[in-house]
């Protein structure tokens, strides 16, 4: 049991994997089988009786909707009618009209039943497609199978009577819309055909639905007898000529092709079945649970599924130690966007008696170059230097290169004096400041506050993201401040100007 349990898992992962492929050669194969039977039925156009146009057609239909595929074949049943008799070809065009319009109305789903319903009467087990409808549709498959069993009975009447038909011609037009109305609507075993595989798919999709043990075996087994059924006591009353061993036989390949079906789509174990009883606020819960039958490679197929592995959540947050320590320096954000300071924890790199932090240069002098992009010829430390200082006076926080010896801080400007430059526009020392440069002096406070480097590295990508997000808020509040005390600072110097003219 084992070994088919494992060709059933194979055959149903190699249909989902080339699903894509299998389908159009499906859809191939009905059509081709659909149009030779009609051609060996029919035959009257030798145009459409060739195998060049037949494989053409198929090969479209492969690619379109089955429900393009029924017209299709009523297209070329009207037509091969139509080479016999003008009259002939009205009668079947209205009759298939009416065939279609109760298709496409209660069941416009059911193509593929619909399509294999005249492919099994042409092969002699037209009781194999009502079981398996029941087992696998719902009731409304009943209309597809009845009318796909009266296409059938249409298109084997005219070709039995092609002689009589044609013996017709020298009576007129009426005499043969007579003879071939009276010989469709009239024909009993159609009647009963069509009515009993009907009820077969109806009896069976209720049977299989009870919550019983082998539902599917006994729908499947009363189908077969209801079928059986009917058509004796038609045969019986109405003498529809109904071939009893050819019934018997085709309830038989029913019976196995259901047997297939069965395993394929409701294998499960009644062995193991358990009553489960729960309750809510509302309501109290008796279940059934009955378990599917598993081959140990479907168990393998999903044991590996499951253990996949997953690309991770916060690929910087699950950096190895010694990646993190390489890391160079991140972003921080001040007024207007612009990217300014750089987080400090970055390794550290000793060459002699001085100390390079968070840089990526060499630096030959003796002190430590802290935050900074450049090189440093002399001794004394520079801090975050981007610009050029002549003199001596000390530029912290600037994007320059200093020759001398005092640190740069805090500068975007240049400075050729002696006296310090601690912020782009502050005065010098011992100068009166005005409004003007106290809010220059007071902004450039709050962006060397906001620029401060973040060292705590944020564990995923969520903490990090929310971080980045509380960071950008707090710099846009600060700046909106400042931005409010320079608009308030320029009101009052016009003001003030104003007042002195």
């Amino acid at each position: 049991m084992d070994k088919l349990l494992q060709v059933k898992e194979l055959v149903r992962v190699l249909y989902s994997k080339f699903e894509v492929y299998i389908t159009p050669v499906l859809k191939f194969l009905i059509a081709f089988i659909s149009f030779s039977i009609i051609n060996g039925e029919l035959g009257f156009m030798p145009q459409l009786n060739n195998i060049a146009i037949v494989l053409i057609a198929s090969l479209l239909c492969s690619f379109l909707p089955l429900n393009i595929l029924v017209l299709l074949e009523g297209v070329f049943v009207v037509a091969h009618v139509y080479k016999l008799s003008l009259e002939c070809a009205a009668v079947m065009l209205i009759l298939f009209m009416v065939v279609f319009l109760v298709y496409f109305r209660f069941a416009p789903k059911d193509a593929a039943v619909m399509l294999l319903m005249p492919i099994a009467n042409a092969m002699g087990i037209p009781i194999v497609v009502p079981v398996c409808a029941g087992l696998l549709s719902k009731p409304t498959s009943c209309v597809s199978v009845a009318c796909g069993t009266a296409a059938h009975f249409m298109v084997s009447y005219v070709s039995q009577n092609k002689d009589a038909l044609e013996a017709l011609a020298d009576d007129g037009a009426l005499e043969k819309l007579r003879f071939l109305a009276d010989g469709l609507l009239n024909n009993k075993g159609m009647i009963i055909s069509a009515i009993a595989f009907g009820i077969v798919v109806v009896v069976v999709y209720l049977i299989r639905r009870l919550p019983i043990k082998f539902a599917w075996l006994y729908g499947m087994g009363a189908g077969v007898v209801v079928n059986l059924v009917i058509q004796l006591v038609g045969a019986a009353k109405f003498e529809t000529g109904a071939n009893i061993a050819l019934i018997l036989l085709s309830s038989v390949v029913a019976v196995l092709v259901g047997l297939v079906l069965m395993f394929f789509v409701f294998n499960v174990n009644f062995e193991q079945t358990e009553n489960v009883q729960f309750e809510d606020d509302d309501y109290y819960y008796y279940v059934k649970a009955v378990p599917k039958r598993k081959s140990t490679l479907g168990e393998q197929l999903a044991q590996e599924k499951i253990n996949l592995p997953r690309r991770p959540v916060g690929a910087a947050a699950d950096r190895s130690q010694s990646e993190r320590n390489q890391a160079p320096a991140k972003k921080t954000f001040g007024i207007g966007g612009n990217k300014s300071a750089a987080k400090t924890s970055a390794g550290t790199q000793r060459t002699g008696a001085a100390r390079t932090r968070n840089t990526g240069m060499q630096q030959p002098g003796g002190g430590p170059v802290r935050s900074a992009g450049m090189q440093q010829p002399g001794g004394t430390p520079m801090r975050s230097a981007g610009m050029q200082q002549p003199g001596g006076s000390p530029v912290r926080n600037a994007g320059m290169q200093q020759p001398g010896g005092g640190p740069v801080r805090n500068a975007g400007m240049q400075q050729t004096g002696r006296n310090p430059v601690r912020s782009a526009g502050a005065p010098q020392p011992g100068v009166p400041q005005s409004g003007m440069q106290r809010v220059q002096q007071a902004s450039a406070s709050q962006i060397n506050r906001v620029d401060r480097p973040i060292k705590a590295r944020t564990p995923s990508t969520a903490a990090r993201e929310e971080a980045k997000r509380a960071a950008q808020a707090k710099a846009q509040a600060q700046a909106q401040q400042v931005s409010n005390q320079f608009t308030s600072s320029i009101e009052g110097l016009e003001t003030f100007s104003l007042k002195d003219e």
